[in-house]
This record gives C-alpha cells, sequence and structure tokens, in this order.
C-alpha cells in the first residue's frame, strides 16, 4: 500500500455497553484492553438486497452499491 497522509487518529472512549459504528474502510487499530473484561468485535457486511453482493470491487469502492452516496461524495468533492 502507498502511504496515505492522514491526519493525527482520534481516539474513541466508550463506556460499558457503547457500540460504535463505522465502515470497515474506516483506519483503525485496538488500543490495550487493561481491563478484566473480554472485549468483543463483530464485523457485519450490509447490502442491498437488488445488489449483487459477489462483486469484488465493493472491498475496495465503499460506495460501489450506494447510488445516493456515490452522488454526496462526488458534489462534496467538487466543492
Amino acid at each position: 500500500m502507498p502511504p496515505i497522509d492522514m491526519p493525527e487518529p482520534t481516539q474513541i472512549c466508550g463506556s460499558a455497553g457503547d457500540v460504535v459504528f463505522c465502515h470497515y474502510q474506516v483506519a483503525h487499530t485496538a488500543a490495550p484492553n487493561v481491563s478484566a473484561n473480554v472485549r468483543y468485535a463483530v464485523i457485519f457486511r450490509l447490502s442491498h438486497v437488488d445488489q449483487d453482493s459477489q462483486i469484488p470491487q465493493v472491498m475496495t469502492d465503499i460506495w460501489k452499491e450506494w447510488d445516493g452516496m456515490k452522488d454526496i461524495v462526488k458534489e462534496r468533492d467538487a466543492v
């Protein structure tokens, strides 16, 4: 992978029972778990029933199956 210019990371500090929803391509890492409790992670891949979920491009094009979001991103990038 080529180097990517990114801002300084921001840590998300949750409380017991909190849930964080984010896209799988968000740059991330995990902080050490210093508690006695197990930290669980669950990953879901969502797609619309009308979409072909076997398209390999969805792993690198995050808006491949989301036409409305592609339009929003194009508008944002044009500014």
